[in-house]
C-alpha cells in the first residue's frame, strides 16, 4: 500500500533531519525552537520549510494495494457527484446505496465464515470506507433528519463486523484489558490531557507554543522510527493475538497518527490511520467512547475526512503543507449532532450503539421460568455477556423450559472472574451492585 501522495524529501531536508533522536520536525517545528533544534548549519528557515503533497483523487492510486485504481474511481465519481451540488434527496440516495452495500457485504461474509472460509477484510473495510468518505463529501447537502437516520443504521455495520468476528473466532472480548493497567491508564489520561475532544485541537496541534495548546510530547516509537512495514494491515492485526489492551493499544496509535502527521508524512499518517480502523472494527461493538475518549466510528470518520481533504482538491501541481492544510486533517471527529446519537438514555432501548459504555451490554440478564438447566459447551447457548473489571464474559448452559418446577428456586449467577483468583478487594467490584441489585431492586433473600 503505496499511495503516490508525496514527492521524494530533497536530500537538504532530510538531512535536518538524520539524527531524530535530538531532533525531529514534531519537537522542532510545531513549538518554539530550541538550541538543541537548530545551529548555524540547520536553521528553521531551512529544516522547516513544508513538505508537499499531492492531491486529488489520483494521489491514491495504490492505496489499497500496489496500482489499484478502485479507489481512485471512487473518488472521481464521488468529486464529479458533489461539484454538481446535489439535491438533498439524491444525496441521501447516494450515502444509503453505500451503507447498503457494506452491510450486505458484511451478512455474506458472516455466511460464508459460517460455512467455512475466512472473510476477507480488506472488502468489508474498504465498502464501510466508500460510506465515511461518502457521508463525509455530502453531508453539507443532507438535512439532520437524514444525518441522524443514517447514524442509526450504522449499528448494522458495528453489529456486522461483531456478527463475522464471532463466526470465526467464537465468544471473544476485544476490549478486554487485563495487565499494565496502570500504562494503559496513563495513556488514556494522556489522551484527556490533550484535549483530543476540543474542538481547538487541530489548531492547538500545529501550534504548541501557543499558551492553550495541550498537546503533549508523544511517548513510545514515533512516526520517524516506524517503519511502513508494520503500518500495513496484515502486520497491525497481529496484535489481536498479542495486546493485553487492544483499545489501549489503538490509543496509542491515535497519538503516532499525529506525530505523523507533524512529520509531514502523508503515507504513514493515511496508512496507520487505515490500519488502525481495520483493527478497531474487532472492537466495534465494545469500545466504550466515555471511557477512552473516541469510537469506533470516530477513526472511521477521521479517515474518510483525511481523504476526502486530499481527494477534493483539484491543483495539478503539489501543494505544501502549511498549518492550514494539516489542521484540517488533524484529530476532529466531531460532527454535531451525528456524535449524539447513541449516548441519550433514550436510545438504549435500540440496543448497543457505537460510542455507549459498554457496560450498558453486561446485564442483568433475565430468563423466565419454570427451566430446567443443563450444561453445554455450544457457542448457540451462550447467554450474556456478563462483566467484571477484566471484560465481558459470555455463559454456556442450556435452558429448557418445563411446565412445572419439583422445587420452585431462583438461580442467581455472579461472574467471579477467575475461580482460583482469590481476590475479595476486586470482586466486590461487581459482587455489591449485584447483591445490591437482588436486595434491593429484585426483593430477593
Amino acid at each position: 500500500m503505496e499511495p503516490q501522495l508525496q514527492p521524494p524529501e530533497p536530500p537538504g531536508l532530510a538531512a535536518c533531519w538524520a539524527n531524530a533522536t535530538i531532533a525531529n520536525r514534531p519537537g522542532c517545528c510545531y513549538s518554539l525552537p530550541g538550541a538543541r533544534c537548530f545551529d548555524g548549519t540547520f536553521t528553521f528557515a531551512r529544516c522547516c520549510t513544508p513538505r508537499t503533497t499531492v492531491v486529488g483523487p489520483k494521489a491514491f492510486r495504490g492505496f489499497l494495494a500496489k496500482d489499484d485504481l478502485l479507489l481512485v474511481h471512487f473518488l472521481q465519481d464521488l468529486t464529479h457527484l458533489e461539484a454538481k451540488r446535489p439535491s438533498a434527496v439524491v444525496s441521501l440516495s447516494a450515502t444509503g446505496r453505500r451503507l447498503d452495500r457494506a452491510l450486505r457485504y458484511l451478512a455474506q461474509s458472516r455466511n460464508a465464515t459460517l460455512a467455512g472460509s475466512l472473510p476477507n477484510m480488506d472488502s468489508a473495510v474498504y465498502f464501510m470506507l466508500e460510506y465515511f468518505v461518502t457521508l463525509e463529501a455530502l453531508r453539507p447537502h443532507l438535512s439532520s433528519h437524514a444525518r441522524v437516520s443514517l447514524v442509526r443504521r450504522e449499528a448494522g455495520l458495528w453489529k456486522g463486523f461483531a456478527d463475522l468476528y464471532r463466526a470465526t473466532w467464537g465468544l471473544t472480548d476485544f476490549c478486554r484489558c487485563m495487565e499494565a493497567a496502570e500504562f494503559y491508564a496513563f495513556t488514556r489520561d494522556t489522551l484527556r490531557k490533550a484535549n483530543f475532544r476540543s474542538r481547538l485541537f487541530p489548531s492547538a496541534l500545529v501550534n504548541r507554543s501557543r499558551k492553550d495548546s495541550r498537546y503533549p510530547a508523544f511517548f513510545g516509537e514515533t512516526c520517524h522510527d516506524s517503519d511502513l512495514e508494520i503500518m500495513q494491515p496484515r502486520s497491525m492485526l497481529t496484535q489481536m493475538f498479542s495486546s493485553q489492551c487492544l483499545p489501549g493499544d489503538i490509543a496509542q496509535f491515535v497519538f503516532k497518527m499525529q506525530d505523523c502527521l507533524l512529520e509531514q508524512d502523508l503515507h504513514k499518517f493515511l496508512l496507520l490511520q487505515y490500519s488502525t480502523l481495520q483493527l478497531a472494527t474487532l472492537t466495534s461493538d465494545c469500545l466504550d467512547a466515555d471511557h477512552w475518549g473516541f469510537s469506533t466510528r470516530d477513526l472511521a470518520v477521521e479517515l474518510a475526512k483525511a481523504i476526502w481533504q486530499i481527494a477534493r482538491k483539484t491543483n495539478e501541481e503539489p501543494i505544501p503543507l502549511t498549518h492550514t492544510f494539516l489542521s484540517r486533517l488533524a484529530w476532529s471527529p466531531r460532527r454535531g449532532l451525528e456524535s449524539e446519537v447513541g449516548l441519550r438514555v433514550s436510545d438504549w432501548h435500540r440496543g448497543w450503539l457505537p460510542g455507549q459504555p459498554w457496560h450498558l451490554q453486561c446485564g442483568p440478564h433475565h430468563f423466565d421460568g419454570p427451566l430446567r438447566i443443563l450444561r453445554s459447551s455450544s457457542t448457540s447457548d451462550a447467554h450474556g455477556p456478563v462483566c467484571t473489571e477484566l471484560g465481558r464474559f459470555w455463559i454456556t448452559m442450556r435452558a429448557e423450559r418445563v411446565a412445572v418446577a419439583k422445587r420452585p428456586r431462583i438461580l442467581v449467577i455472579i461472574p467471579v472472574t477467575f475461580a482460583w483468583w482469590g481476590s475479595p478487594w476486586h470482586h466486590m467490584h461487581w459482587w455489591l451492585p449485584a447483591l445490591a441489585q437482588l436486595k434491593g431492586t429484585m426483593r430477593q433473600d
